[in-house]
């Protein structure tokens, strides 16, 4: 049985302890993985997506949408000049940040400072429109791949063992896509029930999946919660021509999108991811002009991102505990933005447990933690490594070659079997 507060966390540490004696050591890992996992394949960085999204933002053909958004942008600029004459900063010049911006909205739809202007439950025309130009952009880089890069994503998937758990932070399908190509299984949440109640739920251990969290979301994902809601309100209180409803164009019985539940089988009836669809033919989704009932479920990447974070609160239950017994922990391009601040805490939580359980080498046989950063330039280098500070030097091993050919030589270059003599 697991309870409320732990039903999240389905290992055995002692079946992790057994298995590190064993020194089969690439089991139990722990992944964690940001924009630089997916930029071998050309996917781009935080910069230069946020510079497509601007520009497709500007030329959108929803002038109402259009509109708003640059309404929106004068108000960010009023606002932080406002702030920059009280606080002596500098005011912002032409290229706006994004995600101070977004921010900026987020802040506005939490606290309901746009009043009757309040579009949707997702927020304003602005952060609609963003959203999906984000995803978007991503699927038009995803669709330019050439096939030859993705043998580096099956090789990575070919590595996982189901015993392994990857966190990512990407809202792109590239890992999903690689396991699918090699018929390896998957789970796109922490646990599956046999049957659950109203004090938690008995787990399902017998599948064989590998645990991928993808924290802020993903390009192929639609909540379909607000959409039942408003169809139960349109039979209600009908209306000859009822407006078009969130993601009526992916749930409506006329979409012909293929379409799968995240959640398969018995789950508690409060999860955030109940209602939460997949849709495997995207290429409909996307190819075409913007469609503003059309709302993929992913964070915005916002300075305040953390209010919409309780979308996906079951990926974080449990993180008190994550990292303890695991065989080692992996950074692949994920830097650590000083904007996450929560996202910062949990994954120091994830490292600190880790490197606490490592302190019983007979059982734990301590690992050096690794993280795969492509960079040359030894400032952004030493500002990384300063925000690794907390982990002791004898127990990181930093590679600036990043994510690509290769990189697995170096990881176990890097690990070894053992760091105990």
């Amino acid at each position: 049985m697991v309870n409320r507060s732990t039903r999240r966390e389905t290992q055995h540490s002692t079946k992790r302890s057994a298995v590190a004696v064993a020194g089969i050591d690439h089991r139990y890992r722990l992944f964690i993985l940001g924009a630089g996992f997916s930029v071998p394949a050309g996917l781009p960085l935080a910069s230069e997506l946020y510079r497509q999204v601007r520009a497709k933002a500007a030329r959108c053909d929803n002038p109402r949408f259009r509109s708003r958004y640059c309404k929106d942008r004068r108000q960010f600029i009023e606002y932080v000049k406002a702030r920059a004459s009280s606080s002596l900063q500098r005011a912002p010049g032409k290229n706006i940040d994004i995600e101070q911006f977004l921010g900026f909205l987020d802040v506005r739809s939490f606290l309901g400072l746009d009043g009757a202007e309040q579009f949707a439950q997702e927020g304003s025309e602005s952060q609609i429109l963003v959203r999906w130009l984000i995803a978007q952009c991503l699927w038009e880089s995803q669709a330019q791949i050439a096939p030859g890069k993705l043998e580096l994503y099956e090789d990575f998937a070919k590595l996982l063992d189901p015993t392994d758990i990857v966190i990512t932070f990407n809202y792109d399908t590239l890992l999903e896509l690689a396991l699918d190509r090699i018929d390896k299984p998957y789970k796109l949440v922490r646990n599956r029930f046999n049957s659950v109640d109203g004090s938690g739920g008995i787990v399902d251990g017998a599948r064989k999946e590998v645990t991928i969290l993808k924290m802020h979301g993903s390009i192929d994902w639609f909540d379909k919660s607000i959409y039942l809601k408003e169809q139960s309100e349109d039979m209600n209180s009908p209306n000859e021509y009822p407006p078009p409803s969130n993601n009526g164009a992916v749930f409506d019985e006329d979409s012909g999108f293929k379409i799968g539940a995240l959640v398969e089988g018995p789950y508690p009836d409060d999860s955030s991811l109940l209602h939460m669809h997949r849709v495997r033919n995207i290429d409909a989704l996307y190819s075409g002009p913007f469609q503003w009932d059309i709302r993929p479920s992913l964070l915005l990447p916002s300075v305040s991102k953390v209010l919409n974070s309780p979308v996906f609160a079951d990926f974080w239950w449990g993180f008190n505990f994550m990292g303890a017994g695991r065989s080692q922990i992996i950074l692949i391009g994920y830097s650590l933005p000083t904007q996450d601040e929560y996202a910062f805490q949990a994954i120091y939580t994830t490292i600190r447990n880790y490197l606490n359980s490592s302190l019983q080498p007979d059982l734990f046989p301590p690992r050096p933690i690794v993280a795969f950063v492509k960079e040359s330039d030894q400032e952004v280098l030493d500002s990384f490594r300063r925000r690794l500070s907390f982990i002791p030097a004898n127990r990181l091993r930093i590679d600036n070659a990043g994510f690509g050919e290769g990189w697995h030589e170096r990881l176990k270059a890097a690990g070894g079997p053992s760091l105990v003599s």
